[in-house]
């Protein structure tokens, strides 16, 4: 099973690392919106760590990173990540609070599929946005990442 979440993990990686260079390529035409979703993505995983382990710090789930610095945190999320899973078991209960104060519990395996699916309906909005602002949306399907892996 872990093995199937890191192959999960690193298509995530990839599939934000696309748009960041997208974005990054077509920086004047990039929208204020798609760029806070990228954002978005990235910090709600960082606040998904410091839920799994308190000793990660995190910025609240809207902070904004400049462009440029995407492509870094993304590939340092994707190492916590990564590391989350090699040290806890997937049935590990993590007990947290949410933004909003209320007291939740999920497992390890409930919390990293969350961040993957989480990624995946953002990076969803930033295509819908990169059309409507005359961008081509990128393909980021999991189906069609896998056939080229």
């Amino acid at each position: 099973m872990k093995s199937f979440f890191n192959e999960l993990l690193e298509y995530n990686r990839q599939m934000n690392q696309k748009i960041i260079l997208a974005m990054v390529q077509q920086k004047d035409k990039v929208s204020e919106k798609s760029l806070k979703w990228m954002n978005h993505i990235l910090n709600a995983q960082e606040l998904f760590h410091t839920r799994i382990d308190p000793a990660y710090k995190a910025y609240g789930s809207w902070h904004m990173r400049e462009l440029e610095e995407l492509e870094s945190v993304n590939n340092d999320l994707h190492q916590v990540t990564a590391g989350i899973l090699t040290r806890f078991e997937m049935d590990t209960k993590i007990h947290y609070t949410t933004t909003t104060g209320l007291a939740m519990q999920n497992t390890v395996q409930d919390i990293i599929f969350h961040i993957i699916n989480h990624g995946t309906y953002h990076r969803g909005q930033i295509a819908a946005d990169f059309r409507n602002t005359g961008l081509e949306p990128l393909v980021t399907d999991y189906v069609i990442w896998k056939r080229y892996q």
